[in-house]
């Protein structure tokens, strides 16, 4: 690595540490060596690859993370993270789902973002609706430092795969800019991004093709979040695509929980479906050499280890 970000350059390498913990960080190393050794054996890699997916799965919740703890293990040089997702160790080829993740972990980390916990940023408050219902309110937390802005063209920072509990906590990572509404973009740009998600629209999901409506207008006008995609569909320019839990059971693509970032797509095309509401439905195609959609198989997501830890701040929450 030439150059680090200024928390890991200016790095007081003299603050304590756990080293039990840096063992437990380092033990990635041991199972990298193990599969090194099978691949040499010519012993099938299966077993092996299934124990470096837990443990990067794992990693991302080890409660004893801190900035001394990533620098001193070693695993953002170019010895750690990216020889598993650049793929940089001879007659190992790693599952693309592999890969992903260390690349998610890498980014996190390599930005500063060292705290495990799944809200980070979030503030969470209680209150009680009509009927002494509770319920729970989030918002981004205006002082945290980490909040990246969803104002771009393409994947900016994000790898497809990547997953959050809440649509707020997208926002907060910069995937898509809106708390509830499914087109997010500017005036004079275009959209930039969507969700896909139960509404009760004529959405088609087919996975690497949908049919995406947008949102009712009127017969003097489009919405504005119809004119944002037509805008994207002259620019030509392509949509981030994110897939959320509540999604019909049915749809074969649905993550199980939360929300999922499923890649770039472009809009192919587009018709009315009703003039006098001005609803207008886009294909959306997904765009070549991406990974395959993680919504199946063992590297679906979200993973066992998200669901567990979205579990938890659930019953700590409830």
């Amino acid at each position: 690595m030439d150059e680090g970000p200024e928390w890991y350059d200016t790095m007081d390498m003299k603050q304590p540490f756990s080293r039990g913990d840096l063992q437990d960080l380092r033990y990635l190393y041991t199972l990298l060596r193990n599969a090194r050794k099978d691949a040499a054996e010519g012993t099938d890699m299966m077993q092996a690859f299934e124990k470096i997916r837990q443990r990067i799965q794992q990693m991302e919740f080890f409660t004893c993370l801190s900035p001394i703890l990533v620098k001193k293990s070693g695993l953002l040089d170019d010895g750690g993270l990216r020889v598993i997702f650049e793929n940089q160790t001879r007659g190992i080829e790693f599952p693309a789902d592999i890969r992903a993740d260390a690349d998610i972990l890498f980014r996190k980390w390599m930005g500063g973002q060292i705290d495990p916990h799944l809200f980070r940023g979030i503030i969470t408050k209680s209150g009680t609706a009509k009927g002494d219902k509770g319920f729970k309110s989030h918002s981004i937390d205006p002082d945290f430092p980490g909040k990246v802005s969803c104002n771009y063209v393409g994947d900016g920072n994000l790898v497809s795969g990547q997953w959050w509990p809440l649509q707020m906590c997208a926002k907060r990572d910069g995937a898509h800019g809106e708390i509830e509404a499914g087109i997010h973009g500017q005036k004079g740009r275009g959209a930039y991004s969507v969700v896909v998600s139960g509404g009760g629209y004529a959405n088609v999901d087919n996975g690497n093709s949908i049919d995406y409506c947008g949102t009712q207008g009127s017969p003097e006008s489009v919405s504005a979040g119809t004119k944002l995609m037509l805008q994207a569909y002259e620019n030509q320019q392509s949509l981030r695509l994110l897939r959320s839990a509540s999604l019909p059971a049915s749809n074969a693509y649905r993550p199980t929980r939360g929300i999922r970032y499923d890649g770039l797509y472009r809009i192919a095309s587009h018709e009315i479906l009703d003039e006098e509401k001005a609803m207008y439905r886009f294909s959306l195609a997904r765009l070549g050499g991406q990974d395959a959609i993680r919504c199946s198989g063992q590297g679906s997501i979200p993973s066992n280890p998200q669901i567990l830890e979205l579990n938890k701040i659930r019953n700590q929450i409830a």
